[in-house]
């Protein structure tokens, strides 16, 4: 009796885990919300100002900004000192490489004239409502 106990409980504990494994889907909506939001909407959001950032530009002038949410990721940016400063696609390659083999996820925003393109996530990532624009970003844009 005590023996069917075990088993039932150790396949019960097994299974409550595989149960329990969290669901983890990027939400279109969520990239959406970001095209045509300016650059400061993106600068100034809670969700990314902690994350190590990449930017690089392509020969026609779009610019890719890639944050990366990974455990480790500063032995793939320890060489490149980047600070938010742009670096040459050859780096960013490079850098790209090694994220690429890290867990967690890369959200890249494509950006052109000061304004989201395109929002993107590569790696295991999961999207939701705190992930698309803060309301309040327009009182941050400097008045013209």
């Amino acid at each position: 009796m005590k023996r069917k106990l075990i088993v039932l409980f150790t396949v019960g504990s097994i299974a409550g885990c595989v149960a329990y494994e969290p669901q983890q889907s990027v939400r279109q909506q969520d990239l959406d919300a970001w095209v045509g939001v300016p650059v400061t909407a993106l600068e100034t959001h809670s969700f990314f100002i902690p994350l190590p950032l990449v930017k690089t530009r392509t020969s026609d002038g779009l610019e890719i900004w890639h944050y990366s949410n990974k455990m480790g990721i500063a032995r793939c940016s320890a060489n490149i000192g980047t600070a938010g400063n742009s670096v040459n696609y050859r780096t960013y390659t490079a850098y790209q490489q090694c994220s690429s083999e890290l867990y967690g996820c890369d959200s890249i925003f494509y950006i052109r004239d000061g304004k989201v393109l395109q929002y993107k996530t590569t790696g295991s990532c999961y999207t939701t409502e705190e992930h698309q624009p803060e309301p309040g970003w327009q009182q941050l844009q400097r008045k013209r």
